[in-house]
């Protein structure tokens, strides 16, 4: 860890100086620690698919997503959004408060891609009731006084999400807000 970071790690745009403190890392590892996966997309049509028994039967659900849905995704669909904001944070605070973020929110972090002046975080976006699993992608850069952060959300394989992507983006900005106060 640079002797600078050591002293104001909130002006930090480096990913692993910043996960290496001890006091940042133990946020990060308590937002997992407290997060309660919820219904994935396989076991939403299995409860359909049971449902649909009762009814009197038919082509599992389940198993046509598990066909079509790859297919869809080699044919190029997906869906998925993408936002931008400037805030007024520290890209420091910033950093952490989206991996904080990702973690209270069971979304996986699969890569971490340092640049010059910020970080690309990518995460896995699981599924749920709406959509099957995807990616989260938040590219995080020093702007001035403050960092700009660009998220994105990728589905591949469905054309609709049924508003997961938005309402996951909204999340994220919010969180990033609340979670950069409960820094040390």
């Amino acid at each position: 860890m640079t002797e600078a970071v050591a002293a104001d790690w909130t002006e930090s745009v480096v990913y692993r100086d910043l996960v290496a403190r001890p006091e940042l890392r133990a946020l990060i590892d308590a937002a997992a620690a407290r997060h309660k996966p919820g219904m994935s997309a396989a076991d939403f049509l299995g409860g359909a698919d049971q449902l649909l028994k009762l009814a009197g039967g038919g082509v599992p659900l389940k198993l046509i997503a598990e066909v079509a849905a790859p297919l869809y995704a080699q044919m190029g669909v997906k869906t998925g959004k993408t936002v931008t904001r400037r805030l007024a944070l520290p890209p420091g605070r910033a950093i952490v408060a989206a991996l904080t973020a990702l973690a209270s929110r069971g979304q996986t972090l699969k890569a971490a891609r340092q640049g010059e002046d910020g970080v690309v975080l990518e995460a896995v976006l699981p599924s749920d009731a709406f959509a099957f699993e995807g990616s989260l992608i938040v590219a995080l850069g020093r702007d001035g006084s403050g960092t700009m952060i660009e998220a994105a959300t990728r589905v591949p394989g469905q054309m609709f999400d049924w508003g997961k992507s938005g309402r996951t983006l909204n999340a994220l900005f919010d969180d990033i807000d609340g979670l950069a106060t409960l820094q040390p």
